[in-house]
């Protein structure tokens, strides 16, 4: 376990709790049976908790669900929120994200909660971070209009 600054401010004492419990061996099994009863395919803990900055100010995770379900990323979010006991928790839903959000959330420094099966998370990785990558040139062209260039 990692060690919590107690000298944070409260709310960041309680993310860093929050980060340990969902990354605890010891909560594996929670976190699984979590996850396929809300047919989740990859959860990832990302942003300032990841790192893990000195004081977070929240908990960043982002959620993909199986293909083919519609998954419930409010339900989900409460369930987390419960299990976790912390009310400082953004959930981003990676079929809903935009690219580079979803890219944001998958990429370097994200780190694997849950994957259904093994390599989920990878392929998931790869085709966030391609589709960023693949589609930039067409965002610093949309950037180019809108400055009037």
């Amino acid at each position: 376990m990692e060690f919590v600054d107690t000298s944070a401010p409260p709310s960041a004492a309680r993310v860093l709790q929050a980060r340990e419990r969902l990354l605890a061996t010891t909560s594996a099994a929670a976190v699984e049976d979590l996850c396929r009863r809300h047919a989740v395919r990859v959860l990832s803990l990302f942003g300032s908790a990841a790192a893990p900055m000195p004081a977070p100010r929240d908990l960043d995770v982002a959620v993909g669900f199986e293909l083919g379900t519609r998954g419930d990323v409010v339900a989900f979010g409460n369930d987390l929120m419960d299990f976790l006991g912390l009310d400082e928790l953004d959930v981003m839903d990676l079929g809903r994200a935009s690219i580079v959000a979803r890219a944001r959330a998958l990429g370097p420094g994200a780190v694997a909660v849950f994957e259904s099966e093994a390599g989920a998370f990878a392929r998931a990785q790869m085709v966030a971070l391609g589709m960023e990558l693949e589609t930039a040139h067409l965002r610093q062209f949309q950037l180019r209009l809108m400055a009037g260039q």
